[in-house]
């Protein structure tokens, strides 16, 4: 993975496009510090639907509030 600055990116925009184009990732810097990825469209898996209902339920499985109301922790801004 490529990692440039965010005026090295600006500069060289067309070329790294073509870079990701071809299915690297090039990672963009401010100072050093990333602040931003450019992937290919395609490389970020993505769930259907469905699957992803079925991944928050077994995530769920097992984990308790301890007491804790639902309500009361959106109300509290917790969530």
């Amino acid at each position: 993975m490529e990692t440039v600055g965010i005026y090295e990116a600006r500069t060289r925009l067309s070329e790294l496009i073509e870079k990701v184009g071809k299915g690297e990732e090039v990672t963009v810097t401010r100072h050093g510090v990333p602040v931003a990825r450019i992937i290919p469209v395609d490389g970020e898996k993505k769930l259907a639907v469905r699957d992803a209902i079925e991944a928050m339920k077994r995530f769920g499985r097992g984990k308790s509030l301890r007491g804790l109301s639902l309500k009361k922790m959106i109300r509290e801004g917790r969530m």
